[in-house]
């Protein structure tokens, strides 16, 4: 039975607390533990024109999870504005499981380093 004076969460409720709580929660269940079963992931990203930055996590053996977006606005994507990006992902992604990022991974790698240049990450 419905109550007809009850009234559903607005769209932007859905899309704001309720997403973000859920997208938690399966990351905590689901990703984190596949990445805990493996020592060592890769970063994969699709660097390009668009201003949105996905990045993804890799394994062998384990299915490529999703990890983040990041928008950059109107951001310029020069080598320091996305290595700092990537060293935030690698950062997350250590602190948040046990595996160590061995390898980024970068969707065309040789367009980008000639469009906006190189630049070489130390891990700490």
């Amino acid at each position: 039975m419905v109550a007809l004076d009850t009234k559903p969460p607005s769209r932007h409720k859905l899309s704001g607390v309720l997403l973000k709580r859920v997208r938690d929660q399966i990351r905590r269940e689901n990703v984190i533990k596949l990445i805990n079963e493996h020592p060592y992931m890769s970063i994969v990203t699709d660097v390009n024109s668009s201003r949105i930055i996905n990045f993804m996590v890799v394994a062998p053996g384990m299915p490529s999870l999703f990890w983040s977006s990041r928008s950059t606005r109107s951001e310029q994507h020069t080598a320091l504005y996305i290595a700092g990006d990537i060293e935030n992902v690698i950062a997350d992604v250590e602190r948040e499981t046990t595996a160590q990022v061995i390898k980024v991974v970068i969707e065309n790698a040789k367009k980008y380093e000639e469009r906006y240049g190189s630049h070489s990450y130390q891990a700490s």
